[in-house]
């Protein structure tokens, strides 16, 4: 993870909190894809304590938008909310990596 992401989001938990599990989830995926469950118990909205947000379609709208700030800093990051908005559809960052690699 970028150091300076993290700086940058200092302000912004909801944010921070998703670019860091984005970050470890999907550096631990291998080659397939996995599907988060959005609403589930134990699915992404228990997972990052968004207890605040009393109807689902708040939710999906919030993490939208932090999926959105996310992608500011790492564009290429392998994840998306599915087409009928129930699931966060995760794939492997490890070509995609959000740590810049230092070059010689």
């Amino acid at each position: 993870m970028e150091r300076e992401v993290v700086a940058l989001l200092a302000n912004a938990p909801g944010v921070l909190d998703l670019y860091v599990w984005l970050v470890w989830k999907t550096w631990s995926l291998n080659a397939h894809s996995v599907r988060i469950p959005l609403f589930t118990p134990g699915g992404l909205a228990d997972q990052l304590g968004s207890i605040e947000y009393s109807a689902d379609r708040f939710f999906r709208r919030k993490l939208g938008h932090w999926l959105g700030q996310v992608k500011t800093f790492w564009p290429d990051c392998p994840a998306q909310i599915s087409k009928d908005g129930q699931t966060l559809v995760l794939s492997s960052s490890k070509k995609v990596a959000a740590i810049s690699t230092i070059k010689d």
